[in-house]
């Protein structure tokens, strides 16, 4: 089996960085440090235009929580609809719950009509599902190709029983990704105990601020550059070689 891996990127250079270390494909965001918001059009253009690997686009109006109000649910269509706009070939990166704690079947069937047959993924709203199992059949009835999930644990390593679960139920019908504290020391393990195909992580870390007074007054070091790590993900890739696993 050979496993697929994805990074989460926030700019051109994080993506290319990955690109050239041969991973699979790379989800683009804006704020990663929140759990990532919709990137801009313009970095959305600029990675598609230059990037090698397949991109996706995470759709995501704001931190916080995953029920919205009609506000933002008209501005996670808009949103979707401008970036399938763009270019066809982006993968769409959504999630969304309704009042019972389960995939808004409503929101994903509208934005499913919206970009046809381009791939549709729900991200790890997956996690805050009241029933992650009834969740995935809705995602499958929505038309949804793929979740990312960490098992409804703070890591995917602490969910491997439940992300192997989702494996198991999938199938074939729908590609279950496993994100959440993956890295060198424990994505072969990861694997193994889940059999999931595809893994993701983010490899971002700080560089040194630019000289002159901070952007923000309250949070004084949230203008720090975030640059890309790649002894991690070199680290993975060569981890999952070394195991048969590429």
């Amino acid at each position: 089996m050979r496993v697929l891996v994805e990074v989460c990127v926030a700019d051109l250079r994080g993506a290319l960085e990955a690109a050239k270390c041969g991973v699979d494909g790379v989800e683009l965001c804006a704020w990663p440090g929140c759990g990532g918001i919709t990137p801009s059009s313009g970095l959305v253009q600029q990675v598609v235009g230059q990037v090698p690997v397949p991109v996706r686009v995470l759709i995501r109006p704001g931190p916080g929580g995953f029920r919205y109000g009609s506000a933002e649910r008209a501005l996670i269509g808009l949103e979707a609809q401008h970036i399938h706009a763009l270019h066809k070939s982006l993968g769409l990166v959504i999630g969304a719950l309704d009042g019972s704690g389960q995939p808004d079947a409503d929101l994903i069937n509208t934005i499913r009509r919206m970009v046809g047959s381009s791939e549709l993924t729900f991200h790890r709203a997956m996690d805050h599902t009241t029933d992650p199992m009834k969740a995935l059949e809705q995602c499958l009835a929505s038309g949804v190709d793929r979740i990312l999930s960490s098992g409804c644990a703070p890591t995917a390593l602490q969910g491997t029983k439940l992300l192997a679960e989702l494996v198991e139920l999938a199938g074939n019908r729908l590609l279950v990704t496993a994100g959440g504290g993956v890295g060198p020391h424990n994505v072969v393990e990861l694997v193994e105990r889940t059999g999931v195909r595809e893994v993701h992580f983010a490899a971002l870390q700080l560089e040194t601020a630019a000289d002159g007074p901070p952007m923000s007054s309250t949070d004084p070091g949230s203008d720090r550059p975030l640059g890309t790590d790649v002894r991690k993900i070199e680290g993975v890739l060569d981890a999952l070689a070394k195991a048969g696993l590429r």
